[in-house]
């Protein structure tokens, strides 16, 4: 499946052809820094394997982004609830990638995709505090803080907060 958002930028659902990048990008130190929950860790062939394989056998989706034909990051629905309509959103771009016009366009795109193409009533967002440029990014758009997890992601010697941002669609509001 593939997602074009203008001609130099475009979602490809991931498939094992990614595994090399996948890889790169989850062992590199500025990406498990502000994007993982989980202490920085090396990252073995057999969990990308297996996190590529998870996508492509749920509902959760995940796609490679491409600009201009390169792979320059990913973005997912995970914790994907059919039942009650929502899931959450991820994103994670390579350093030189990190401007706010790519992340911003993908985010629309996908909440695009969540509520008009998945007819979604909500997307939400885990966002650790030290990501400023996410932070900036999720604050410009229509979400709200719905919760704060207090130190609960460990990074070093330090915690910090784990905030939940939740944006509603607009289709399923009574007025």
């Amino acid at each position: 499946m593939v997602k074009r958002i203008d001609k130099n930028l475009v979602l490809e659902e991931v498939s094992i052809k990614d595994f090399k990048f996948m890889k790169r990008m989850y062992q590199d130190m500025d990406f498990q820094t502000v994007a993982l929950t989980e202490e920085n860790f090396e990252i073995q062939d057999d969990n990308i394997s297996r996190t590529i394989d998870y996508f492509r056998n749920t509902d959760n989706l995940m796609f490679i982004i491409k600009y201009k034909g390169v792979s320059v990051g990913f973005t997912m629905f995970y914790d994907y609830d059919s039942l009650n309509k929502k899931t959450k959103f991820g994103i994670a771009l390579e350093k030189k990638y990190q401007d706010n016009i790519i992340a911003m366009r993908v985010f629309t795109k996908m909440q695009k995709i969540a509520f008009e193409e998945l007819n979604l009533k909500q997307m939400s967002s885990e966002v650790i505090d030290i990501n400023i440029k996410m932070l900036s990014i999720i604050r410009r758009l229509d979400y709200f803080l719905e919760d704060i997890k207090v130190n609960a992601v460990k990074k070093g010697e330090n915690y910090y907060n784990l905030n939940l941002f939740t944006t509603i669609n607009k289709g399923y509001i009574n007025l």
